[in-house]
């Protein structure tokens, strides 16, 4: 489980949330 720290708005965030959204990795915020 990856732990993601930040702002939804934030562009980093929205790349890393891309980014485990597309290889379906579990994530919590």
């Amino acid at each position: 489980m990856i732990t993601l720290w930040g702002r939804n708005n934030s562009t980093n965030v929205k790349k890393v949330l891309l980014t485990l959204e597309e290889l379906e990795l579990p994530y919590e915020q």
